[in-house]
């Protein structure tokens, strides 16, 4: 949680730091379970920034998009930010919100909504969700307009070299243009070379910190491998899995045990001998009940 934490701060630091310089609006697109603590954040860290959640039935974004999203036309005449001409006012000159907080549902079923604003940042929290290019997700966002992407992930270096190019696609398409060449650049990734030369070309991607770059007083890992024997009801259990003896896992009239995955009931079992589904305690001897 307090990973999380970290990375809904930094976010809302970075978007912080561009409104201050009068650069919105802003689009994060995340889980639909965090974005309550994205909209919590922004209120303890930036609550000079206006944050419109849009998430709901259908009936009630059409709410949000008519009372949150523009203000008023008025037909009054301004100065282009970046050219200093004076222009009519357009519809993204109305734009009422600093932040829009979404999921990824919202973006699949509304990108005709969402996407003719231009956006200044762009942030997919969980980016990983983005490595496969055939989804939804991947290809309504690819169609959005924003100078600036961040992608929040955790797993981005675990993927393999087809994903990765995917979500560095998606951030920079014009450095990471074709995944042929890149396969090829990098076909023989297991040598030393080639992995420094990959790292190398992310890093000017990448604010990435594990803890041994921070923490420089922690001392080296140590792993120690405790050797626990099972107890007697696991070993019976152990061995019904294995066998697959349905009568002593359901001896005792509970649901019937599914072992499709034996691998993982096996890993359950370890972990604790009444974790099986249907298998009922049998307290008989208290002190093997305790061991």
């Amino acid at each position: 949680m307090l990973y999380l934490l970290v990375r809904w701060v930094l976010g809302i630091a970075f978007l912080a730091s561009l409104f201050e310089e009068n650069f919105y609006p802003h689009l994060i697109v995340a889980p639909l379970s965090t974005l309550r603590n994205w909209e919590r954040e922004f209120a303890t860290w930036a609550p000079q920034m206006n944050v419109v959640m849009y998430v709901g039935s259908a009936q009630a974004r059409a709410v949000i998009m008519e009372y949150e999203f523009y203000y008023p036309k008025n037909n009054k005449k301004i100065k282009n930010r970046k050219s200093g001409q004076v222009v009519g006012e357009s519809k993204q000159d109305r734009i009422k919100f600093d932040v829009l907080l979404t999921s990824y549902e919202m973006i699949k079923l509304d990108t005709t909504s969402l996407k003719p604003i231009k956006w200044e940042c762009m942030i997919v929290d969980e980016g990983h969700q983005l490595k496969n290019k055939d989804s939804k997700l991947f290809l309504s966002l690819k169609q959005y307009t924003s100078n600036h992407r961040v992608l929040l992930t955790q797993t981005l270096l675990q993927n393999n070299l087809d994903e990765l190019f995917m979500l560095m696609h998606f951030l920079d398409s014009g450095k990471f243009g074709s995944l042929e060449e890149f396969q090829e650049e990098f076909k023989d990734i297991s040598q030393e070379e080639q992995i420094s030369r990959l790292h190398k070309m992310l890093a000017t991607h990448l604010l990435r910190r594990v803890k041994k770059d921070v923490m420089k007083e922690l001392p080296p890992k140590k792993e120690l491998i405790l050797h626990v024997e099972l107890s007697n009801k696991q070993k019976e259990y152990y061995k019904a899995i294995l066998t697959r003896n349905y009568q002593i896992l359901t001896r005792h009239g509970g649901p019937q045990i599914s072992l499709i995955n034996v691998v993982m009931e096996l890993r359950k079992l370890c972990c604790h001998p009444y974790i099986l589904e249907g298998v009922d305690p049998e307290i008989e001897d208290t002190k093997e009940a305790y061991k």
